[in-house]
Protein backbone atom coordinates (compact mmCIF):
# COMPACT_ATOMS: atom_id res chain seq x y z
CA UNK A 1 0.00 0.00 0.00
CA UNK A 2 1.33 3.47 -1.01
CA UNK A 3 0.34 6.64 0.48
CA UNK A 4 -0.33 9.82 -0.84
CA UNK A 5 -1.64 13.17 0.05
CA UNK A 6 -3.34 15.94 -1.72
CA UNK A 7 -3.58 19.67 -0.69
CA UNK A 8 -6.73 21.40 -2.02
CA UNK A 9 -7.92 25.36 -1.79
CA UNK A 10 -10.09 27.54 -3.72
CA UNK A 11 -9.68 31.20 -4.07
CA UNK A 12 -12.86 34.01 -5.32
CA UNK A 13 -12.75 37.72 -5.74
CA UNK A 14 -15.57 39.67 -7.39
CA UNK A 15 -14.10 42.87 -9.95
CA UNK A 16 -16.02 45.04 -11.51
CA UNK A 17 -19.08 42.69 -11.29
CA UNK A 18 -16.86 39.50 -12.57
CA UNK A 19 -16.21 36.55 -10.38
CA UNK A 20 -12.70 35.09 -10.23
CA UNK A 21 -12.30 31.96 -9.14
CA UNK A 22 -9.25 30.02 -8.73
CA UNK A 23 -8.16 26.00 -7.49
CA UNK A 24 -4.53 24.52 -6.90
CA UNK A 25 -3.69 21.20 -5.22
CA UNK A 26 -0.43 19.88 -4.49
CA UNK A 27 -0.16 15.90 -4.89
CA UNK A 28 2.52 14.34 -2.16
CA UNK A 29 3.65 10.68 -1.87
CA UNK A 30 5.07 8.98 1.04
CA UNK A 31 8.76 8.38 0.11
CA UNK A 32 9.77 4.76 2.11
CA UNK A 33 13.58 5.34 2.08
CA UNK A 34 12.98 9.38 3.11
CA UNK A 35 10.16 8.77 5.37
CA UNK A 36 8.63 11.79 4.89
CA UNK A 37 5.88 12.73 2.17
CA UNK A 38 7.50 13.97 -1.11
CA UNK A 39 6.28 16.46 -3.80
CA UNK A 40 4.67 14.51 -7.27
CA UNK A 41 2.95 17.02 -8.84
CA UNK A 42 0.98 20.84 -8.36
CA UNK A 43 -1.26 22.86 -10.18
CA UNK A 44 -3.86 25.93 -10.22
CA UNK A 45 -6.22 27.73 -12.73
CA UNK A 46 -8.42 30.30 -12.61
CA UNK A 47 -12.11 30.64 -14.20
CA UNK A 48 -14.67 33.66 -14.47
CA UNK A 49 -18.47 33.35 -13.31
CA UNK A 50 -17.69 31.46 -10.67
CA UNK A 51 -18.01 30.71 -7.03
CA UNK A 52 -15.57 29.56 -4.18
CA UNK A 53 -17.35 26.77 -2.98
CA UNK A 54 -17.16 25.39 -6.76
CA UNK A 55 -13.83 26.22 -7.05
CA UNK A 56 -13.17 24.63 -3.53
CA UNK A 57 -14.60 21.63 -5.45
CA UNK A 58 -12.54 21.65 -9.05
CA UNK A 59 -9.76 21.75 -7.02
CA UNK A 60 -10.26 18.59 -5.24
CA UNK A 61 -11.37 17.04 -8.72
CA UNK A 62 -8.47 18.24 -10.42
CA UNK A 63 -6.31 16.63 -8.16
CA UNK A 64 -7.91 13.41 -8.32
CA UNK A 65 -7.46 13.69 -12.51
CA UNK A 66 -3.59 14.39 -11.89
CA UNK A 67 -3.66 11.54 -9.54
CA UNK A 68 -5.34 9.03 -12.13
CA UNK A 69 -3.16 10.15 -14.58
CA UNK A 70 -0.12 9.92 -13.05
CA UNK A 71 -0.89 6.11 -12.69
CA UNK A 72 1.24 5.31 -9.64
CA UNK A 73 -1.96 4.74 -7.71
CA UNK A 74 -3.85 2.02 -7.43
CA UNK A 75 -8.13 3.27 -5.93
CA UNK A 76 -8.18 -0.73 -4.19
CA UNK A 77 -5.00 -0.54 -1.85
CA UNK A 78 -3.50 2.68 -1.56
CA UNK A 79 -4.64 5.42 0.76
CA UNK A 80 -5.18 9.01 -0.62
CA UNK A 81 -5.59 11.64 2.01
CA UNK A 82 -7.71 15.05 0.94
CA UNK A 83 -6.71 17.82 3.49
CA UNK A 84 -8.57 21.28 2.58
CA UNK A 85 -9.35 24.35 4.81
CA UNK A 86 -12.96 24.80 3.12
CA UNK A 87 -15.62 22.91 5.95
CA UNK A 88 -17.53 22.61 2.32
CA UNK A 89 -15.44 20.55 1.29
CA UNK A 90 -14.87 18.08 4.20
CA UNK A 91 -18.36 18.46 5.60
CA UNK A 92 -20.14 17.79 2.27
CA UNK A 93 -17.70 15.01 1.31
CA UNK A 94 -18.16 13.12 4.76
CA UNK A 95 -21.32 13.92 6.43
CA UNK A 96 -23.86 16.03 3.73
CA UNK A 97 -23.87 13.80 0.79
CA UNK A 98 -25.31 11.32 1.90
CA UNK A 99 -28.16 12.81 3.04
CA UNK A 100 -28.69 15.24 0.24
CA UNK A 101 -28.79 12.22 -1.55
CA UNK A 102 -31.50 10.64 0.69
CA UNK A 103 -33.59 13.68 0.28
CA UNK A 104 -33.39 13.99 -3.50
CA UNK A 105 -30.93 16.49 -3.63
CA UNK A 106 -32.68 18.85 -1.28
CA UNK A 107 -30.95 20.91 1.78
CA UNK A 108 -32.96 20.48 5.17
CA UNK A 109 -34.56 24.09 4.19
CA UNK A 110 -35.89 21.87 0.92
CA UNK A 111 -33.41 24.22 -1.53
CA UNK A 112 -32.23 22.64 -4.19
CA UNK A 113 -28.45 21.71 -3.28
CA UNK A 114 -25.56 23.57 -4.80
CA UNK A 115 -22.92 22.40 -7.59
CA UNK A 116 -24.73 19.05 -7.45
CA UNK A 117 -22.44 18.03 -10.81
CA UNK A 118 -19.21 18.22 -8.72
CA UNK A 119 -20.98 16.48 -6.01
CA UNK A 120 -21.98 13.51 -8.29
CA UNK A 121 -18.27 13.81 -9.19
CA UNK A 122 -17.14 13.44 -5.49
CA UNK A 123 -19.59 10.77 -4.47
CA UNK A 124 -17.71 8.83 -7.93
CA UNK A 125 -14.44 8.99 -6.43
CA UNK A 126 -15.73 8.00 -2.85
CA UNK A 127 -17.12 4.85 -4.21
CA UNK A 128 -13.99 4.02 -6.35
CA UNK A 129 -11.77 5.03 -4.16
CA UNK A 130 -11.28 2.16 -0.63
CA UNK A 131 -9.05 3.92 1.50
CA UNK A 132 -10.30 7.65 0.84
CA UNK A 133 -9.70 10.39 4.16
CA UNK A 134 -10.96 14.16 3.97
CA UNK A 135 -9.04 16.12 6.71
CA UNK A 136 -9.75 19.56 7.51
CA UNK A 137 -6.68 21.87 8.10
CA UNK A 138 -6.99 25.88 9.50
CA UNK A 139 -6.75 27.66 6.70
CA UNK A 140 -3.57 30.31 6.41
CA UNK A 141 -1.88 29.08 10.10
CA UNK A 142 1.24 27.30 9.66
CA UNK A 143 0.70 24.43 7.67
CA UNK A 144 2.89 25.22 4.03
CA UNK A 145 1.61 22.74 1.80
CA UNK A 146 -2.02 25.15 2.78
CA UNK A 147 -0.11 27.88 2.43
CA UNK A 148 1.15 27.00 -0.77
CA UNK A 149 -2.23 25.88 -2.17
CA UNK A 150 -3.49 29.52 -1.30
CA UNK A 151 -0.90 31.17 -2.58
CA UNK A 152 -1.22 29.94 -6.13
CA UNK A 153 -4.82 30.36 -5.79
CA UNK A 154 -4.10 34.07 -4.90
CA UNK A 155 -1.81 34.40 -8.08
CA UNK A 156 -4.90 33.25 -10.51
CA UNK A 157 -6.88 35.66 -9.07
CA UNK A 158 -4.53 38.63 -9.33
CA UNK A 159 -3.82 37.25 -13.46
CA UNK A 160 -7.61 37.23 -13.38
CA UNK A 161 -8.08 40.52 -12.34
CA UNK A 162 -5.33 42.51 -14.57
CA UNK A 163 -7.47 40.67 -17.62
CA UNK A 164 -10.50 42.02 -16.58
CA UNK A 165 -8.90 45.33 -15.73
CA UNK A 166 -7.24 45.15 -19.24
CA UNK A 167 -10.19 44.31 -20.78
CA UNK A 168 -11.72 47.38 -19.04
CA UNK A 169 -8.98 49.63 -21.00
Amino acid sequence: MQLFKMYTDGGFCNTQSKGIGSWAYILLKYDEKKKEYVELTKDSGREFDTTNNKMELKAVLKGVESLEKNGEFDPKTDELEIISDSMYVIKGSTEWVDKWKEHDWKTLTGKDVKNQDLWLKIIGIKDKYQNLKFNWVKGHDNDKYNIECDAMCQAKIREGVAEVQNACN
